[in-house]
């Protein structure tokens, strides 16, 4: 146990006092009562790291940088796994063996005064089961090595997959970084997790260092069979892309720029691009790209409807295809309490709104159209067009800011054909309140479809295409 004071000189000192001796400018002193700190070790750096190259061991850095002392400064950083003093400073690096392994860390201050710790730093397999009737677990999209956007795609970072055992899974957890376990929800859950098994982990990108991360998920059936999958996320500090960009997917993976919200989405390098096919196919498949610095932008890309499935979840009236546009994140503003988050409202300033605006392709049996909405369905549009599955169309939206409020803009047409000079639907949404983002990320939405999504183009607005203050008015009062 540490103790945090050198008693001896506090009695000393107290019969100092008592003689009329002492000198009440020492450091420290109150009276003739002289305090020595020892100091305190504070560790940083992600101490677990995955053997992904399966030569059985990892390089590991811990960072005592920032280890202090109250009364002087650290002077000597001491390293020792066992008996042996394998480093010295205020970093130290070394290669660890896959398991597990403890590194005493003992600081000294200028004042001779120590404080020690012992560290454990851990080296996983990236797959690992217990035995041969083990839990499978499936991640989606980059899988075990994850590239963050060096933009902010929205307030969280999203690992999805699906785990499977013919017993039935008894507990499935995930940790961060060595931190402790956290439960995970089963899916089917009508919204989010649309298959037996699905999981989705909604990790705070504020949680996530800069530098290499490792996310654990763990799977125990009902015979006590374990599965461990590992997730590394290279997190580089956010740096919001220049316009325009160009998403082409016989280059891009799903993750860096892109990132997987939900669904097992997959690239089609040979075709160029994005799919949902029927194996994950279902509610909001979301699929997020750019920076949630974005405000004014337009986005035009190619998609083409495969097939539309049959409804099976009560949230699922409206099947079809399209973009969030200024996209911020989930919250918890739709079924309160639920892992993963499936909000989309206004929380009344709690988090930033999901979301400015919905452009949706929608398969309805009253007729099929093209829809505009905002977050809180008051201001849309319609106009019904026809898709015919199997056959590439255009869509293009587009996002303006306003004085009050923001203008959202939509248009599709058939490949092949020539683009229509005016927008299909337009309107004005929200007031310039906190509940109306001004910013946000593009998501492509597949709802209960499976679509292919071409290469995806992101420009800044030009100044010839912005509404003037009377073809604003107008459109408001059409809009009432």
């Amino acid at each position: 146990m540490r103790s945090r004071f050198v008693l001896l000189f506090a009695l000393l000192g107290l019969l100092a006092a008592a003689c009329g001796g002492g000198d009440p400018s020492a450091r420290g002193d109150i009276g003739d009562v002289v305090f020595l700190r020892e100091p305190i070790i504070f560790v940083e750096g992600n101490l677990v790291a995955v053997d992904l190259d399966g030569d059985g061991k990892e390089s590991i850095t811990i960072d005592s940088r920032n280890s202090s002392d109250f009364d002087g400064e650290v002077a000597d950083y001491q390293y020792s796994r066992g008996l042996d003093v394998v480093g010295v400073g205020e970093t130290f690096t070394d290669d660890y063996a896959v398991g597990e392994h403890v590194v005493t860390l003992r600081i000294t201050d200028d004042d001779g005064l120590t404080d020690h710790q012992a560290i454990v730093v851990r080296v996983l397999v990236p797959y690992e089961q217990s035995s041969e009737t083990s839990p499978e677990i499936e991640l989606f999209g980059p899988g075990f090595i994850s590239h963050m956007s060096p933009t902010t795609n929205q307030r969280w970072f999203n690992v999805a997959g699906n785990v499977a055992d013919p017993e039935g899974i008894l507990e499935l957890t995930w940790s961060l970084n060595g931190s402790s376990d956290q439960p995970l929800s089963l899916g089917p859950d009508d919204r989010r997790l649309v298959h037996d098994g699905d999981f989705n982990i909604d990790i705070p990108r504020a949680a996530l260092t800069f530098g290499t991360n490792t996310i654990e998920i763990t799977a125990v059936n009902r015979r006590g069979d374990r599965t461990t999958a590992l997730v590394r996320v290279e997190n580089d500090p956010a740096v919001s892309p220049e316009f325009p960009i160009e998403v082409d997917w016989s280059e891009q993976a799903l993750d860096g720029l892109v990132e997987i919200i939900d669904g097992g989405w997959v690239i089609d390098a040979d075709a160029g691009e994005a799919v949902i096919g029927p194996e994950y196919s279902g509610y909001d498949r979301l699929l997020s790209i750019g920076d949630t610095d974005w405000s004014d932008f337009d986005v035009t890309t190619t998609v083409t409807v495969e097939h539309v499935n049959e409804i099976i979840s009560p949230h699922s009236s409206a099947r079809g295809f399209g973009f969030l546009l200024r996209w911020n994140g989930h919250n918890d503003s739709v079924s309160p309490g639920s892992q993963p988050q499936a909000g989309f409202y206004p929380d009344r300033g709690r988090n930033l709104t999901p979301f400015g605006s919905f452009v949706f392709y929608t398969f309805q049996p009253q007729g099929d159209a093209l829809v505009l909405r905002d977050h809180r369905d008051q201001a849309a549009d319609s106009n019904p067009i026809e898709v015919t599955l199997g056959v590439e169309y255009n869509l293009r939206a587009q996002a303006q800011t306003i004085t009050e409020g923001s203008i959202y803009l939509a248009k599709m047409w058939p490949v092949g054909t020539p683009e229509p000079t005016e927008w299909s639907v337009e309107a004005i949404a929200g007031d310039g309140s906190d509940f109306e983002p001004d910013k946000g990320s593009l998501v492509l939405v597949s709802h209960e479809t499976e679509t292919r999504w071409g290469a995806v183009n992101v420009r800044a607005v030009r100044d010839d295409e912005r509404f003037t203050d009377a073809e604003i008015e107008a459109m408001r009062d059409a809009q009432s």
